[in-house]
């Protein structure tokens, strides 16, 4: 099984899965496939993220409401999911020590559940560290 990530964090992939990476995040995807798991990483200076840190974190890329708490791998969070113009969302913002993740996937309402085991699979395997 292949890896991706950063300097920072790493996952497994599944099958016929592919990354890419840019300045802002790490794309990956099924090149016949459905959606884009997008994943993008701060760190924070000095000590290690507050629960009240990432509740601001939370709220800055999820909005504010209650959202489920979430484990990924080694990060813990909140996720939410939605659905605005035919486009099904889902998002996370997960932390562990200094490192937070703002997590996305992304794809047309109707294809929804296609992707959606893969990409549970992949995200449980999160860990901070390199690839």
């Amino acid at each position: 099984m292949s890896t991706a990530g950063s300097r920072n964090w790493h996952l497994n992939l599944e099958s016929n899965w592919q990354a890419e990476d840019s300045d802002e995040c790490m794309t990956l995807f099924r090149p016949d496939g459905a959606g884009a798991l997008q994943i993008s990483a701060a760190i924070k200076d000095d000590g290690e993220v507050s629960e009240e840190e990432l509740n601001e974190f939370i709220a800055d890329c999820l909005g504010t409401g209650e959202f489920p708490r979430v484990r990924l791998g080694a990060f813990l969070g909140r996720c939410t999911e939605y659905v605005a113009e035919e486009t099904y969302w889902l998002k996370w913002c997960v932390s562990t020590g200094r490192l937070v993740l703002f997590v996305t996937y992304t794809c047309g309402f109707r294809d929804k559940d296609q992707e959606r085991s893969d990409v549970d699979a992949m995200l449980s395997t999160l860990e901070a560290g390199a690839s």
